[in-house]
Parts: structure tokens; sequence; C-alpha cells
């Protein structure tokens, strides 16, 4: 079991190293972006360990793999952690005229160039001290990256989100059906006579990139 009181008294600082390590999984760039070396990183580690009563971490490679009490806590601990980032920076009124803040928006590849150069234009005229950092996309953890603050802004296909995410439409496009005539099995004179019952009793061929959505 974890120390009840030692974590009365525990440093706050060391849950900020734990975030890192656990969105890292590597003690080099877990320090790298705390701009802290990675003997303080092992140390912090350390010492939660000895708190929690738990690992925590346990080395495969390069990899630290989050052991499963660990998993449990994490997204938890993060979204609290998170929160109060949140708290505090309501302290203060955000001006879009002077902030300097980094916007981390993870976007598909087939959308970037359909989106990003307007989303630039936009944000250099009405943030123009803001800067754009275009982030890698994985629908897989894009939910829990949301959630934890390591990405700000989500631009993909429209999915049922669950709260505290919220989204909103973009743009939206019209779907086409494309039919070999040669070949095709819904036997209809004119594009007018495919209804939905006829289209979905053909045959089809499936392209994506997703498993679901």
């Amino acid at each position: 079991m974890a120390d009840t009181k030692a974590i009365q008294q525990l440093d706050l600082n060391l849950l900020k190293i734990f975030e890192a390590l656990y969105s890292e999984q590597n003690m080099t760039q877990a320090s790298k972006s705390l701009f802290i070396t990675p003997s303080a990183v092992s140390h912090a580690i350390k010492r939660l360990r000895l708190v929690l009563n738990d690992p925590l971490f346990v080395r495969q490679g390069l990899q630290m793999q989050p052991t499963a009490a660990c998993q449990r806590m994490a997204p938890q601990l993060i979204s609290a952690l998170n929160r109060i980032r949140q708290v505090l920076q309501q302290c203060g009124e955000f001006d879009p005229l002077t902030t300097e803040q980094t916007f981390k928006i993870a976007i598909h590849e087939a959308l970037e160039s359909q989106i990003m150069p307007t989303l630039i234009k936009q944000v250099a005229k009405l943030i123009p001290h803001a800067k754009i950092a275009s982030m890698s996309f994985s629908r897989e953890n894009i939910a829990r990256q949301l959630t934890n603050g390591e990405v700000d802004l989500a631009i993909d296909v429209a999915r049922a989100v669950n709260a505290p995410l919220a989204h909103k439409t973009l743009l939206s496009d019209p779907f086409c059906v494309l039919v070999d005539r040669r070949q095709h099995t819904m036997n209809t004179e004119s594009s007018a006579d495919v209804t939905p019952t006829v289209y979905a009793n053909a045959e089809h061929v499936a392209v994506s990139s997703r498993p679901i959505g």
C-alpha cells in the first residue's frame, strides 16, 4: 500500500516528472522535455516508488513501460494536473494580441494541406505572436492526448467524444458513388435509380485507414 503520511508531504514537482515519463516512456526524452538531467528524472521516480510502493515503470530496452498500477493511476493523475494548470491560467486573462502560446494541433496528413494554410493565416492575423505546432496524429491515442493537454486541438473526421472533450464541424464533403458500368451489379439505368437499398445490396470495395468512424 502507498504510504499515506508520505503522500501528505509529497513534493508535487515529482508528479510533473512522472507525467513526462509516462508520456515519453523514455528517461532521456522525458528529461529533455523538462530541461533536467536523466539522473534527476531517475531520482524523482525512485522517490515516488517509495511513497507509492510500486515500481511504476519497468525498463524494457530503451523504453520505460508503465506497470499495471501506473496505468490505473496515470490518467486520473494527469487529468488532475491539467485541471490545476487550467485553474491557475484563469488567474490571468487570455489576450490573443500578446500571448506567445504554442498551440499543438494534431491533424491527419490527408487533411493537412487542405486546412493548415488557411488556419496559419488566420492565427497570424488574430493571434500574431502565437505559434502553431503540427503534431503526429494517432486516433488510438488522441482522446488521451487531448484530455492530458499533450494536444490542444485535433482535426479529423467526425467521431463521438465524451466530456470534457467537445467538437465542432469545420467543413463537410458530400459522398459520391463510383461505379464500373461494365461490371457493376446494381442494374440501374441512371444515377437517379441508385436508391439506398440498391446501393446497400451492391458489391463494394472499402478503403479506409481507420478501423472505425
